[in-house]
This record gives C-alpha cells, sequence and structure tokens, in this order.
C-alpha cells in the first residue's frame, strides 16, 4: 500500500512521537504500519508493548493474541507459548489463553506443565461454579 520510502518516515514520526512520550500518536503511525502488512509481528509487538506503557491493557492483550496466533500457525509454538503466557500474566483470569498455553504444552509434549495448566484452569472453573467445564478438565 505504500513504498518503503513511506514505511521508513513513519516509522520515523513513530519514534520521534515515542522518545516526546506521546504514545498515542505513535500507536497511531505503527498502526499505518499495518496497512503496509497486517500481519507484521514486529509491529504488532511494538503496539503491544506501546499500549500497555498508555495504559490500554486491553488492547494490548489484542494485539498480543494476533502474535500469539501468528506464531502458532507458523510453527512457532515456542514464541507462541511465551505470548500466552504474558497475556495469563496479564490477565490471570484468562481461561481461552490458559486453555491455548495447556494445549500448546499437550502438543509439544510438556505433560507436566500441561496438567498443571489444565488443573489451574479446572480450580479456576470450580470456583466459578462452571462444574461441567471443570469436570471436563479434570
Amino acid at each position: 500500500m505504500g513504498t518503503e520510502r513511506e514505511r521508513a518516515k513513519i516509522l520515523e514520526q513513530a519514534e520521534k512521537n515515542i522518545k516526546r512520550g506521546k504514545l498515542q500518536d505513535a500507536i497511531n503511525e505503527y498502526l499505518k504500519l499495518l496497512d503496509f502488512d497486517a500481519q507484521d509481528v514486529n509491529v504488532r509487538n511494538l503496539l503491544s508493548d506501546l499500549y500497555l506503557r498508555a495504559n490500554q491493557k486491553d488492547r494490548a492483550i489484542e494485539e498480543m493474541y494476533k502474535v500469539a496466533s501468528y506464531y502458532e500457525e507458523r510453527g512457532m509454538y515456542s514464541q507462541s507459548m511465551a505470548v500466552y503466557k504474558k497475556i495469563i500474566k496479564l490477565n490471570p483470569g484468562n481461561i481461552e489463553s490458559s486453555m491455548k498455553l495447556a494445549d500448546l504444552y499437550y502438543t509439544q509434549g510438556f505433560l507436566s506443565e500441561a496438567k498443571a495448566e489444565y488443573s489451574k484452569i479446572a480450580r479456576g472453573l470450580m470456583k466459578n461454579h462452571r462444574i461441567k467445564e471443570a469436570i471436563f478438565l479434570y
């Protein structure tokens, strides 16, 4: 959607905005970069960090999900697991992220980690009176 020169100008402006503490302006510049490549993981990682610095945790987590999915789709499971761990640290009650992490542990053969994660999810479900789902996990 644009030339490399345009992309470089956007990057330069985004970096200037960061140095000036104008986080939302930097975010807007990085969002423009996604017009060039919506799957640009580096930009999405930068966006998630900027959203966190700007106290926009939900938007940061949205970007992290996109990054984790990107890695998972390409067989980069350890990177995907690292991102899901980061999401869980930001939002410990998020069952979806915990399930994805547990599933990745399982498919990668980390059975004790998978079991621990599934058990943790099940305990959380029990606390929230979601008995049938907890039983399924156990």
